[in-house]
């Protein structure tokens, strides 16, 4: 059974092993299972490790491509309230500064640069961005 994350750590781990895993699993076309960032309905940005993410991955503890691919209970309508209400985040909006910059991020991610039509992005706040960058120090 899938564990959802609890700390900012194990959170900020997942982002950067979705950018691992992405690299070795990208594809354009969808497959069950597959790490596919053009389907990805919300991205989660983490300026401190100038770095996005999908929900359904870095919202489960020690998450890799591996799990990722092999499991059939992950599930983005899980994993996303609970990053909702564990407060760390903020929706963007496309007039924030660092939407463009979220946006861009996650285009290039994607195989076919091309992102899901109506995804969200959410920023993590400033009080936990500096938590991070004070950890990377």
């Amino acid at each position: 059974m899938l564990e959802l994350v609890d700390t900012l750590r194990e959170l900020t781990i997942n982002v950067r092993e979705y950018q691992r895993a992405v690299g070795t699993s990208r594809t354009p076309y969808q497959r069950r299972g597959r790490i596919t960032p053009s389907l990805v309905r919300a991205w989660y940005y983490v300026p401190a490790l100038e770095a996005v993410a999908a929900s359904r991955f870095i919202g489960y503890k020690s998450m890799n491509r591996e799990r990722y691919e092999q499991s059939s209970e992950i599930d983005g309508k899980v994993t996303e309230p609970h990053l909702q209400r564990k407060g760390w985040f903020r929706l963007l909006e496309e007039g924030d500064s660092q939407y463009g910059r979220a946006r861009s991020l996650a285009e290039g991610l994607s195989p076919t640069g091309r992102l899901y039509p109506y995804a969200r992005f959410y920023v993590l706040k400033k009080i936990y961005d500096d938590q991070v960058r004070k950890a990377l120090q």
